[in-house]
């Protein structure tokens, strides 16, 4: 892809992005220093500098509780405080029966079970409320972040935050039970170095949990250079559902991957900007947007793993 330029923040040059014949991943060249990154992040790049909010305590109605319902059934977390009224039951029943429902409480757990209960450690915490809500659901929880605010923020909130990047950071071997990392995989800029501290922070058993953007995804394929998600400069590579299972089986993992369609409503008006603008705030006019949305449907029909974001989950072997 040529010609990808800064449609988020404005930041000046452009990129190319090349992709892989074996697994369809991308990488972008050429390739910044670690020098240049953080000019890629402006003062503008604020929106995890905010207060960790727990997100399904502080909401009380029908569709949260449903969420905790189905969190309670397939997840194993303890159920909505107060007695269940027969429509919350119905509509956890009802929910339960539709996997995309149960996928989607899921994301609020980012997929871990409440079995592996322990330490989880969040790389790239951003404002912490990911953190907050594991703590109130049993987890010790801990963070790493490199945004020098946000980790102030969230220590202020009474967060367990280090500064810095999972490459560079002292942690304790053998030590968690799990990690997670939402939309972090794309930015990290020595990948082989990254891999290898997850390898040894993990205890034998324990999971990695990793969610980005799917460069194989149906509206990545429609809008080549102008999907909002490729975001020049900043993403540094963009793993296919093949490409993590390459990548982290090789490095010992047993790992499993799935595609998740959860933020296309969101993508599509977002990259018709881009493509109309230049910008991902720019004007969508409707029709456009319309007609964008039903050819990605369309396209995401005959495909496999067409959703906008990878999950992928890798077990470190007990043994």
């Amino acid at each position: 892809l040529s010609d990808c330029r800064d449609a988020r923040y404005g930041v000046r040059g452009s990129w190319r992005y090349y992709e892989c014949v074996a697994c369809g991943s991308r990488w972008i060249h050429p390739r910044p220093t670690r020098e240049q990154i953080p000019a890629f992040y402006p003062s503008s790049y604020t929106f995890i500098r905010h207060e960790p909010v727990d997100v399904l305590a502080e909401r009380t109605d029908l569709r949260s509780r449903v969420k905790r319902g189905l969190l309670h059934t397939h997840y194993g977390y303890a159920s909505p405080p107060g007695e269940r009224s027969l429509i919350e039951r119905l509509a956890i029943g009802a929910a339960g029966m539709l996997q995309r429902q149960v996928i989607q409480a899921g994301f609020a757990v980012r997929f871990v079970p409440m079995k592996l209960s322990g330490r989880l450690l969040d790389i790239g915490s951003g404002s912490g409320s990911y953190l907050q809500t594991m703590k109130s659901l049993g987890w010790d929880a801990e963070g790493v972040e490199p945004d020098d605010k946000a980790a102030e923020l969230s220590c202020k909130s009474g967060l367990t935050v280090r500064h810095g990047t999972i490459e560079e950071s002292v942690l304790p071997d053998g030590y968690y039970d799990v990690v997670t990392m939402s939309h972090v995989f794309e930015h990290v800029f020595d990948l082989d170095a990254a891999a290898t501290r997850l390898w040894q922070i993990l205890k034998p058993g324990g999971l990695v949990v990793s969610i980005s953007p799917n460069p194989r995804s149906a509206s990545a394929l429609h809008f080549g250079a102008m999907w909002s998600h490729l975001d020049p400069p900043r993403h540094l590579q963009l793993p296919t559902v093949e490409g993590y299972k390459r990548f982290l089986t090789e490095r010992g993992f047993a790992v499993s991957c799935s595609s998740s369609s959860r933020l296309r409503r969101w993508i599509v008006p977002e990259s018709v900007r881009v493509r109309l603008t230049g910008d991902v705030d720019g004007p969508a006019p409707v029709f456009a947007t319309i007609i964008s949305r039903l050819l990605v449907a369309l396209r995401a029909s005959v495909m496999r793993h067409a959703g906008e974001e990878v999950v992928c989950i890798a077990r470190k072997p007990v043994k």
